[in-house]
């Protein structure tokens, strides 16, 4: 049943609830919209800020600008905590540009004149969430969507979904869904076949369609699970040196061999460092060697594997980027008898592998909603995978699907000690359907 707009809901906000309505867009809102974009991207400079310096990389340079200027300076702590405040500085200063290059070249193409460039074509629509507050009206949120023809069909239109934005004042009551769902209507409405999400690094949206694994796909198939995975390294490695016994165990080498040798700096340097060198050459291996084992195995002939038996199948995710076809994600299922029931099968989902050109624009997640939907057609009992605990994105997904954590050890391919050094666990879900 399609809700037609506005529509009013409740909703818990600065005590006592009030009424939200969202409606269309009007010229005296213009203020204040451009007030929630600009506020709303620019909050994501703190997190971006501190998601770059936990990198590896970015710890090592940091760590080498202090001790660096402390050694090179006489042991002079003030010059080495300006020569190292110099660099986070710099690092935050990157965030923020990053940030605020977006908005304002936004804030110089569609949202210079919203009336013209949404509300001109009746395939096009912008949004506010209105609601009264303190005896005032004040916009908390904001949606558009844009009509488009969608190149793989004759004659159908899609909806490209713009400028989501809720207010701080506003976060986890619903209103981010309430936004989509309106999309979602007027999608309906016009009867569009689809809705897509904007992504692309040049600013461009890009339409992405879901497809059966052709052997055309291979190489790009293949790159994308190789660098996908090894994506994982380096969370994995921070996961890893984040625990209690990593850290006491870095402690130790530092202060350890700093002692012994006589308060030499650089030989506590090179202990500890070994030390971390070690346990980032086993996250690598701990990836490397997983990969080169699947590579070997099911993805070494996926037409056969995935594709020669109905009860299984393998997707790809493509766009075309540039003027060409390119895949930026991919998803596999393959049908197992439930030992748990009489003639009963699961679906065991393989290979989630999103680009990282991609991410953050729910490619995931329809990727595993076509995976859930291939399985109900199936009439599959249930959905069932494995993850490892430092894939935290990945693991935060599948909880929002709907899975439950069912099991966790740590037995793998990798030799024992390896998965001791990583401090990975192996965490195994399944989702009734």
């Amino acid at each position: 049943m399609i809700i037609p707009y506005p529509f009013l809901f409740l909703i818990p906000l600065h005590n006592p609830p009030v009424h939200i309505v969202i409606r269309r867009y009007q010229p005296s809102d213009r203020e204040a919209v451009e007030t929630i974009f600009r506020n709303g991207i620019m909050e994501h400079i703190n997190p971006a800020f501190m998601y770059a310096m936990t990198r590896p990389l970015h710890i090592t340079v940091s760590l080498f600008f202090y001790i660096g200027a402390y050694v090179m300076s006489g042991q002079s702590v003030v010059l080495a905590l300006v020569s190292g405040g110099a660099y986070i500085g710099f690092v935050y200063f990157c965030c923020y540009e990053f940030y605020a290059g977006f908005v304002k070249a936004r804030l110089n193409t569609d949202m210079k004149d919203i009336p013209g460039y949404y509300l001109s074509n009746p395939d096009n629509c912008f949004w506010v969430a209105e609601a009264e507050i303190h005896g005032r009206p004040q916009i908390l949120g904001m949606v558009a969507v844009e009509g488009k023809n969608d190149p793989g069909s004759e004659g159908k239109k899609y909806g490209e979904l713009y400028r989501m934005i809720v207010s701080s004042t506003c976060r986890r009551c619903g209103l981010g869904v309430r936004l989509a769902k309106t999309v979602e209507d007027f999608c309906r409405e016009r009867h569009f076949s689809k809705i897509g999400l904007s992504t692309s690094s040049t600013q461009k949206a890009v339409h992405i369609v879901i497809r059966r694994y052709q052997p055309s796909d291979r190489e790009a198939v293949e790159t994308i699970f190789r660098d996908g995975l090894m994506e994982h390294i380096n969370p994995a490695f921070m996961y890893a040196m984040t625990r209690p016994l990593h850290i006491t165990v870095s402690l130790f080498f530092y202060i350890g061999a700093y002692v012994m040798s006589g308060q030499s700096v650089v030989l506590a340097l090179v202990s500890g460092g070994a030390w971390i060198g070690f346990v980032y050459f086993c996250c690598y291996e701990f990836y490397a060697s997983y990969i080169q084992e699947r590579l070997n195995t099911d993805m070494k002939d996926i037409p056969g594997y995935y594709l020669s038996n109905p009860d299984n199948c393998f997707w790809v995710a493509e766009a075309e980027m540039a003027g060409r076809p390119r895949v930026l994600g991919m998803v596999a299922v393959v049908g197992k008898n439930d030992p748990g029931s009489e003639g009963e099968m699961y679906g065991e989902l393989y290979r989630m592998t999103v680009s990282s050109t991609c991410r953050r624009s729910g490619l995931g997640l329809r990727l595993a909603k076509t995976a859930e939907d291939f399985c109900k057609e199936r009439r599959f009992s249930k959905i069932k995978l494995s993850t490892t605990s430092p894939q935290k994105a990945g693991v935060a997904l599948y909880f929002r699907m709907g899975f439950k954590l069912i099991l966790v050890h740590t037995q793998f391919e990798t030799p024992k000690w390896m998965i001791w050094m990583t401090r990975a666990t192996i965490l195994i879900m399944e989702k009734n359907i």
